[in-house]
């Protein structure tokens, strides 16, 4: 996607897939992006149930564990939590009907916040139709090229948070890796890329 490069990120509504709750230093940089500069993250009870069942079980600890991650982030961001979505007939035939409920959250989200305009991150971009997508006004993205499109338009802005998270994933006491592998670890290789270039 080539696309003029503002000063600012022109969209600031964004619905997180559950996949992208899946990576946890993903999930933690794009909220603090999020609370930093003015950014609505979006997401749903559907969204919620979901991470809740499945995260448990893959990263292998207790689902409270998970749900007091999940409660932090709606206090965090009271505004963020579309409920329960129900069923849109009209909208996203094309979409696998076991992803629809993302892409309604997002249109729920455009009407809760009066924007015409989100972006929907998902690292299972084959599962959405982006032409659907695109008549809804949602652009779709994976987290990596939402991330790689931030540094490149406010990379100032984003690599302190990239420190910051590295910082914070040492002090839990997970493996030490540089940044550029924990960046790798989570999916995020265009955009490690750029940051191992500083170092090039």
């Amino acid at each position: 996607m080539t696309q003029a490069k503002p000063t600012t990120l022109p969209i600031s509504l964004i619905t997180l897939d559950t996949c992208v709750l899946m990576h946890s230093f993903t999930r933690r940089l794009l909220l603090r992006l999020c609370a930093s500069n003015n950014c609505s993250p979006a997401w749903s009870d559907n969204i919620g149930e979901e991470w809740l069942r499945n995260a448990p079980r893959i990263w292998r600890v207790a689902h409270d564990v998970v749900l007091t991650e999940w409660l932090s982030m709606q206090a965090q961001f009271p505004q963020a939590n579309m409920g329960k979505i129900e069923e849109i007939p009209a909208l996203f035939g094309r979409i696998d009907k076991k992803d629809r409920h993302v892409a309604w959250c997002a249109v729920k989200a455009q009407q809760h916040f009066n924007v015409t305009a989100s972006i929907l991150l998902t690292w299972n971009t084959k599962d959405f139709h982006k032409r659907e997508l695109r008549e809804q006004g949602i652009s779709l993205f994976t987290p990596d090229q939402y991330l790689v499109q931030y540094w490149q338009q406010s990379p100032d802005t984003l690599l302190p948070q990239l420190e910051q998270g590295l910082a914070e994933h040492i002090s839990l006491g997970l493996p030490e890796y540089s940044l550029v592998e924990l960046l790798k670890r989570d999916k995020l290789y265009r955009l490690a890329k750029l940051v191992s270039s500083l170092n090039a």
